[in-house]
């Protein structure tokens, strides 16, 4: 058993880091160079490998930057799928399936933000025009 990693970008290095699932203690860090692939046999992880059912660890994965783009739980299994990761878009594969990450897209808050104070800004403006607007006029 084995976690396959490979990194689709062709300008980013990435570093990864592989922690317990439950108690979060950090197992391995490594850095994966441009268009590289890599693989992390579970010993290396501590994880024991009698058991045919497939493991899972936390992973999450940063840019050089301490950006983070991506964690969630990954499974370690021995029929060798990879793990793929696409930085660009901010998304990582096992075989054809996309695992879900547990931190929240930031872009969506961020428009949600801008919602909110535009709804605020027309709000006021309505305000301004019915009720104080009025209130000068018949002066």
């Amino acid at each position: 058993m084995s976690l396959l990693l490979q990194n689709k970008s062709r300008s980013t290095p990435l570093t990864i880091s592989i922690s317990s699932l439950f108690s979060r203690s950090k197992l391995a860090t490594l850095t994966l160079q441009v268009q590289e692939t890599t693989s992390l046999p579970a010993e290396n992880l501590r994880i024991s490998s009698e058991s045919t059912n497939p493991s899972v660890v936390m992973m999450s994965v940063r840019t050089p930057k301490k950006t983070l783009l991506w964690e969630g739980p990954v499974p370690i299994s021995s029929n060798s799928s990879p793990v793929i990761i696409n930085p660009q878009t901010k998304s990582v594969l096992y075989g054809e399936t996309r695992l879900p990450s547990i931190i929240q897209d930031q872009d969506s808050s961020i428009s949600m933000i801008h919602i909110s104070g535009l709804f605020i800004i027309v709000l006021l403006i309505l305000v301004w025009i019915l009720v104080v607007r009025p209130n000068n006029t018949s002066r």
